[in-house]
């Protein structure tokens, strides 16, 4: 998996296409079903440059993840018969405004999907794509809070899922902004939960045989 990461995903960050520029680094799955993929494989860059240092734990490892589950679902014809899933994965920077600019990437696909008459052109003729743009089915990530509220803002016009793996800010939790968005944990709190006393006052165990402490979730 490794050499396939980067085979897909860093060699085109330093090649240039026909146009002299340099295209967006990116891996792509083709399948019956894209999934769309953010995740901070760099950090944010210093003024004047987009990404940083490589985000290997929070960003690298979790893009890793993702990819392995893929493989591992297309492997089992049990899960999925007769279907194969895709992706198209790219790097937000760690950064909120980077981060959007990747999602409206990932809706072009969404944006094509109408009637004729709403891309004629001017002279009457229908637009015409220079490429195949495949609509995603949903969005794994961001990580940090403020990307997924970004991107969050975006999905929920397409109607594009978004589910992330690390976003805990409480703002999420609002389901009238935030419809389209779900997440894998739990959300931040500002006090801590006593869970002590929630445990004897549901169990009725006063002396359970384990020491329960509080915990704070420190936010994304």
């Amino acid at each position: 998996m490794a050499n396939v990461f980067w085979t897909l995903f860093w060699l085109p960050a330093f090649a240039m296409d026909k146009s002299g520029k340099i295209p967006r680094p990116e891996i792509r799955i083709e399948g019956d079903l894209v999934i769309g993929g953010l995740f901070p494989v760099h950090e944010k860059g210093e003024p004047g440059s987009e990404c940083g240092r490589m985000n290997e734990h929070r960003g690298l490892q979790r893009l890793e993840a993702m990819l392995f589950a893929l493989d591992a679902i297309n492997r089992d014809p049990q899960i999925l018969p007769g279907l194969q899933l895709g992706a198209h994965i790219l790097d937000t920077c760690s950064k909120d405004t980077y981060a959007l600019e990747q999602a409206l990437e990932l809706v072009r696909g969404s944006l094509t999907r109408g009637d004729g008459p709403q891309y004629l052109c001017p002279d009457g003729s229908y637009a015409i794509h220079g490429e195949t743009l495949t609509a995603i089915s949903g969005v794994i990530g961001g990580s940090y809070s403020d990307v997924s509220i970004q991107v969050a803002n975006l999905l929920r016009l397409f109607q594009i899922p978004q589910i992330s793996y690390a976003s805990t800010s409480a703002k999420l939790s609002d389901k009238s902004r935030y419809d389209f968005f779900a997440r894998t944990v739990p959300p931040t709190s500002t006090k801590p939960r006593p869970w002590r006393r929630s445990y004897a006052s549901s169990t009725g165990l006063t002396s359970p045989p384990w020491r329960l402490r509080e915990i704070t979730v420190k936010p994304a």
